[in-house]
């Protein structure tokens, strides 16, 4: 619990800290930090404080909240597909609608020696820029293998329930914490495969070391 709460405040707090990180895949990843810090703050506590204290009323909330929390989380990653999808399969036709006509237009009264650099810097580019969404399509890849891994055990169970209700809820603690566990993952994977943003959060934890130390 501590863990999750840590790790996506760093991510929010280096994210909001650095400009260069507001891109609009960023604010996603955002959301998605926001969601699990709630699952940190709120979900977990409950659903902790339930399995210590079992009551039908505290019982309710719990699975309410843990439902809740797992759809903003679905609904957010499916965003962040969507996105990564739409940047890949138009990035392409995109480039070519525009800097073919601005970039004639724009060049069009100059003379050939200047138009030339201004061609070749459009290429290079959308080759940085291809590059990039590739990158960004691979990390939101593995994103969603490790949601997938961490909320299969819950689903799984939850269809035999469905088939069958008669059958117990055989080992749902640890179906639970692997739920919980994905929400402490997320800001590792983040650090893991972006740079800048793991730059960011060093420079952060740097900080609040440098500042103990000042205080003692």
């Amino acid at each position: 619990m501590l863990l999750t709460i840590m790790g996506n405040v760093l991510v929010l707090t280096a994210m909001l800290k650095t400009p260069s990180l507001r891109s609009p895949s960023m604010i996603f990843l955002c959301s998605l930090a926001a969601s699990d810090l709630l699952v940190g703050f709120v979900v977990q506590p409950i659903y902790i404080g339930f399995r210590l204290n079992p009551g039908p009323e505290l019982e309710h909330l719990a699975y309410i909240l843990v439902s809740l929390a797992c759809s903003v989380s679905l609904c957010t990653m499916t965003a962040i597909s969507v996105d990564r999808f739409m940047a890949l399969h138009f990035h392409l036709r995109y480039p070519d609608m525009m800097t073919n006509k601005r970039a004639v237009r724009k060049h069009k009264l100059q003379i050939r020696i200047q138009q030339q650099p201004a061609m070749q810097t459009v290429i290079v580019d959308r080759k940085q820029n291809l590059a990039r969404w590739r990158r960004s399509a691979l990390n939101t890849h593995i994103y969603y293998i490790c949601m997938t891994l961490c909320y299969f055990p819950m689903f799984s169970s939850l269809l035999l329930l469905s088939i069958n209700p008669k059958l117990e809820r055989q080992e749902w603690d640890l179906k639970m914490n692997m739920v919980f566990m994905n929400s402490s993952i997320n800001p590792v994977l983040y650090c893991w495969r972006l740079r800048e943003l793991r730059h960011a959060v060093l420079k952060i934890i740097k900080q609040l070391l440098c500042k103990q130390t000042e205080e003692t």
